[in-house]
This record gives C-alpha cells, structure tokens and sequence, in this order.
C-alpha cells in the first residue's frame, strides 16, 4: 500500500509539473503572439510606402496604392472600384510575382538597416515573364539596385544588357 502511495504521489508530482509547464508554454506562445504582431504594427508602414514606390511600375499604372495586412497579406487600392482588392485571383500570376519580388526586397531592407546595399541573389527569377513584363522588371531592379547587391544568375542571355556580365564555368 506505501509504495503504492508513493507511486500516486509521484506520479501527481509528474502532473504538476507537466501542467506548469503547459502554463509556461502558453504564455510563450501569448507573448510571441503579441511580439509578432507589434512587429508587423511597426513594419507595415514602412513595407506599404515601399512597395507603392514600384506598384504602379509593377501592374503597368492600374495601381499606386498597397495595404498590408496584420498577416503580411496584400490588398491594392482599386481606383475604378474605389476599394481595395485581393490581388489574386484579379491579377495574372506574373504581376503577383513581380508584387511579392518587391515585397521580399521591402522586408530585406526593413531587416538590413546595418548593413548598407545588402546582398542579394536572384536565381532565374524571371523565366515565366512575358517580355513587356520583364521590362518593367528590369527598370525596378535597375531602380533596386541603388539600395541592393543584386546578383542575377542566368543561362539566357537576355539579360546580359541588364549589368555587367560575368560568365561562370
């Protein structure tokens, strides 16, 4: 009967400590909750003016103006609907990666302020572009390029009048 006692004791210790630290964990994850979405409060901003410089390049003037969501989603400002829209679904696949092109440059900057024309490497990233689309492409990384190390790797060669060309063997 004692060891029995004793195992029962044991074992409710075990629980204990199991729900403490369940408490813990939920307050980790409260708190990271909360962490995340200051974060994005402060970003939002500064990724929404980032991206409205190149939008009106990107959708070829059919919108100037992008709303960033507490998830990081997107909305453009319609103006023949005076709304904003979900861009897919609306827009084709190429103007939405063109969109999110910017974007992930927006967070790179946003997350680089240390470091001055941060690195970056594109890897064929324009493959499935039309050719008016990889124009307006060109001029909005020309455009980047003042603020990024841009590194576009490629087998065509037409990008070659994009920068300066290196070819690696």
């Amino acid at each position: 009967m004692i060891e029995l006692e004793e195992a029962e004791m044991l074992e409710a210790q075990k629980l204990r400590v199991a729900y403490d630290r369940e408490a813990i964990y939920e307050l980790i994850i409260e708190n990271l909750g909360e962490a995340r979405l200051t974060t994005i409060q402060e970003l939002k901003k500064e990724l929404q003016d980032f991206i409205s410089e190149y939008i009106g390049e990107v959708t070829d003037g059919r919108y100037h103006k992008v709303e960033v969501g507490d998830d990081l989603s997107l909305r453009l400002f319609s103006q023949e609907k005076n709304e904003f829209i979900v861009p897919s679904g609306v827009l084709s696949q190429g103007t939405l990666d063109q969109i999110y092109l910017v974007a992930r440059f927006a967070l790179l900057k946003i997350f680089s302020h240390a470091n001055h024309r941060p690195f970056v490497i594109l890897d064929d990233p324009f493959h499935s572009f039309d050719a008016k689309r990889k124009e307006r492409t060109r001029v909005i990384v020309e455009e980047l390029s003042k603020d990024f190390q841009i590194l576009l790797l490629t087998h065509s060669d037409e990008y070659d009048k994009w920068g300066v060309v290196r070819e690696l063997t």
